[in-house]
C-alpha cells in the first residue's frame, strides 16, 4: 500500500496494528522517531563532514513523530522500532517501545547484527569490526558528555549495540 501523508500513515499504522492485537510487532522506518545523539555543541558544527546535522540526524523531532508514537503506545503491542539514516547506533524506550537506530551496514568494514525473538524476549546484537573513523565517518571528531570520543559517538555505547528486550 502506497501511503503519502503523516495523517494516511498514522491511519495505515492504526489499522494495521488494529488486527494483529495479539501479536507482538516489530516496525521498520528508515527515519528514527526520536533523534538518537543529543545535539552537537555549535563549536563542533563547523568540522562536521556532514553540514546540516540538525537536518540530518535531528530533524526527524520528536514532535513530528508524536502521532506516530501515539499510535503505537495506544496499541501497546509494539515491542521495538528499528531505523537507520542517522549512521549511529542508540536505543531510546518510550511507552513500553523500544526506538533503535542502527548504524549503517553499508560502512565499511561492513556491520553485522541480529535480533533473536522468544515467546518472552528479544535479543538484539551489533558486530563491526574495529575501525578508526580516520575522517572517513560521517561523524568526524564529535562526540558529547555520553559517548565522549568519536568511536563511542558512531559506534554508540556497549548496551547500545548489544541488549535484550523482555516482554
Amino acid at each position: 500500500m502506497f501511503v503519502t501523508g503523516l495523517v494516511d500513515k498514522t491511519a495505515w499504522l492504526n489499522e494495521s496494528l488494529s488486527t494483529m492485537r495479539d501479536r507482538k510487532v516489530i516496525l521498520f522506518s528508515h527515519v528514527p522517531m526520536f533523534p538518537p545523539r543529543k545535539p552537537v555543541p555549535e563549536s563542533q558544527r563547523s568540522i562536521l563532514r556532514h553540514d546540516r546535522w540538525e537536518a540530518y540526524c535531528a530533524g526527524h523531532r520528536p514532535e513530528a513523530s508524536k502521532p506516530v508514537r501515539d499510535v503505537i503506545a495506544w496499541h501497546g503491542n509494539v515491542i521495538a522500532h528499528y531505523s537507520g539514516h542517522c549512521h549511529v547506533h542508540s536505543v531510546t524506550e518510550s511507552a513500553k517501545t523500544h526506538y533503535i537506530t542502527t548504524a549503517s551496514l553499508a560502512t565499511q568494514p561492513w556491520e553485522y547484527r541480529y535480533v533473536e525473538a522468544y515467546s518472552n524476549r528479544m535479543g538484539h546484537a551489533c558486530f563491526r569490526p574495529h575501525q578508526l573513523t580516520n575522517g572517513q565517518g560521517f561523524w568526524t571528531n564529535c562526540f558529547d558528555e555520553d559517548h565522549p570520543d568519536v568511536e563511542l559517538y558512531h559506534n554508540g555505547l556497549p548496551e547500545e549495540r548489544e541488549f535484550v528486550i523482555t516482554f
